[in-house]
C-alpha cells in the first residue's frame, strides 16, 4: 500500500463523487483506482482530511490541531480498511523526527 498522490487546500465539502472530479481534472481515472492506492485530500489548514482508497472514503478530523504532513505517510501502514489509526502515525512521526 502507498500514497498514490496528496492534494493540498482540498474543499473537503466534496463528497466522494465530486473527489472523484478533482482527480479526473488530475488525468486520474475513478474508475480503475488501484485499492493499493490512496488518494489523500487535506484542508488548508492541515487539520482535516479525506482518503481514498478503491471504493473506501475515509475522513479523519483533528479539531484545531495541525496534522503532521510526516504523518501521512504512515497512514496506509495503519488503515484497516475500518479505521484509520491516526495517533500510531504521528506517534510514529514523532519517534523518528525524535531519532534524528
Amino acid at each position: 500500500m502507498k500514497i498514490a498522490r496528496i492534494f493540498l487546500e482540498s474543499d473537503l465539502r466534496q463528497g466522494f463523487q465530486g473527489l472523484h472530479t478533482v482527480l479526473t481534472k488530475h488525468k486520474i481515472n475513478p474508475a480503475n483506482l488501484n485499492p493499493e492506492h490512496y488518494y489523500i485530500f487535506m484542508n488548508r489548514a492541515c487539520s482535516k482530511f479525506k482518503m481514498i482508497s478503491g471504493a473506501y472514503l475515509v475522513y479523519f478530523n483533528n479539531g484545531n490541531r495541525r496534522i503532521p504532513l510526516d504523518a501521512i505517510q504512515y497512514l496506509p501502514r495503519n488503515f484497516g480498511g475500518t479505521e484509520t489509526q491516526m495517533n500510531e502515525a504521528i506517534k510514529k512521526t514523532l519517534v523518528r523526527r525524535l531519532s534524528l
